[in-house]
C-alpha cells in the first residue's frame, strides 16, 4: 500500500502540481538523498562452480521508484515528454549492474574465447583533436594509451551484446546490456538531479572535457578512478559513453511512457540508445537524463558498454 501511495504521489506531481510544492525532495541538492541502501557486491563462479577471473563484479540494485527524464528547463526535447515533464518508472524487480565499465581485459579474455567477434580495426572519434575515421583504430589501438583496467572502446553494439551472451554461457545466468531505465536509475542511485551529487559538476568527479572536470587523463580513466554512487558504481558519469539495449526513439516517454523499465524494441538494424557522456564531453553532456543514440555497427573510441544480470537466484 505504501509503493502504491508514493506512486499515485508521484504521478499526480508529474500531471501537473508544482515541483517544489508536490515534491520538495526535488528542490533539495541531491546530496541530501540517502544511500538508497548498502551496496552489495559480488562477482559470478562459472558454471560449474569453479572461479571467473574474467567475469565483472557485480552491484545488487533493489526494486524502487525513480524519475526518469530531465526536470521542466533543463536538458533536452528528447528527454521529457511534450509537456516538459520526466516520467514516473517503477523497478519492480532487483538487478544486478556492473560496476565498472567492462574493462579491456574483461573484453580480451571474450575475444580470446570467441575470435569470430573480434571486427576489423576502424574506429571513429577524436584523434588528437580531429573527430576522424581511422582504419587502422581498434579496441586494442582507440588512439590514445590504455591499460587493462580501463574501459574497452571502439565496440559495436553487437560485440557489446555478444559480450553479455558469453557471459551467460560462462556463468549460466541471464546478463545482458541494460535497458536506459535500468541505466538511469542505477546512474541516478536515489536521486533527482543533474548529477548523483547535486546540480552542479564539481572538480574531480568525473572524467570528462572543461576546467570544471577532472585533469590528468588524456582519454580514458581507469576503473574506480572516481567516487562510486550510492548504489557502489563508479563512472557512470563521464569516461565513455555506454550502450543500452534499447532502440532509440526520440519522443519516446509520450509514445511509450508505460514500456519502461523494458528496453524499447525495433527493427534489426536500428540506432541504440546511449548513455552517460564520455572524457571527450563537456560536464551538460554528463547529465543522468542525457539521451544520444548511434549506430549499432559504429565503433566510437569514446563508447564503451556495461552489463546487468537479471535471475531468480541473484544473491539477495
Amino acid at each position: 500500500m505504501k509503493r502504491r501511495l508514493r506512486y499515485l504521489s508521484l504521478v499526480l506531481f508529474l500531471i501537473g502540481s508544482p515541483i517544489f510544492a508536490a515534491f520538495p525532495a526535488f528542490a533539495q541538492d541531491t546530496k541530501s538523498f540517502s544511500a538508497p541502501t548498502s551496496p552489495l557486491i559480488f562477482k559470478d563462479p562459472l558454471a560449474n562452480g569453479g572461479a571467473c577471473p574474467h567475469c565483472p563484479q557485480m552491484a545488487m540494485l533493489p526494486p524502487g521508484l525513480f524519475v526518469m527524464g530531465a526536470m521542466p528547463g533543463v536538458g533536452n526535447n528528447n528527454e521529457r515528454t511534450s509537456r516538459n515533464r520526466p516520467i514516473p518508472v517503477e523497478i519492480k524487480t532487483p538487478f544486478a549492474i556492473s560496476v565498472h565499465e567492462v574493462t579491456r581485459s574483461e573484453f580480451a579474455a571474450f575475444i580470446e574465447a570467441r575470435p569470430q567477434h573480434d571486427a576489423k580495426p576502424g574506429c571513429a572519434g577524436l584523434f588528437d583533436g580531429i573527430f576522424e575515421k581511422r582504419t587502422n583504430a581498434s579496441w586494442r589501438q582507440p588512439g590514445f594509451t590504455q591499460a587493462d583496467d580501463h574501459p574497452v572502446v571502439c565496440v559495436t553494439w553487437e560485440q557489446a551484446n555478444a559480450y553479455a551472451a558469453w557471459l551467460s554461457e560462462l556463468s549460466g545466468q541471464d546478463y545482458r546490456l541494460p535497458s536506459e531505465a535500468q541505466w538511469e536509475y542505477a546512474a541516478r542511485a536515489g536521486s533527482a538531479g543533474r548529477y548523483w551529487w547535486g546540480e552542479r559538476m564539481e572538480q574531480g568527479k568525473a572524467n570528462c572535457f572543461g576546467d570544471q572536470c577532472a585533469e590528468g587523463y588524456a582519454a580514458t580513466a581507469p576503473a574506480g578512478a572516481f567516487e562510486a554512487n550510492p548504489f557502489g558504481l563508479h563512472n557512470l558519469v563521464g569516461n565513455v559513453w555506454e550502450w543500452t539495449d534499447d532502440c532509440y526513439l526520440f519522443n519516446i516517454y509520450d509514445q511509450k511512457p508505460h514500456a519502461f523499465p523494458l528496453a524499447t524494441k525495433g527493427p534489426n538494424g536500428c540506432k541504440r540508445v546511449i548513455r552517460g557522456g564520455s572524457w571527450s564531453d563537456n560536464p551538460w553532456v554528463l547529465r543522468s537524463s542525457m539521451r544520444e543514440s548511434s549506430r549499432p555497427d559504429v565503433p566510437l573510441n569514446d563508447l564503451g558498454f556495461r552489463v546487468v544480470r537479471h535471475s531468480s537466484n541473484l544473491p539477495i
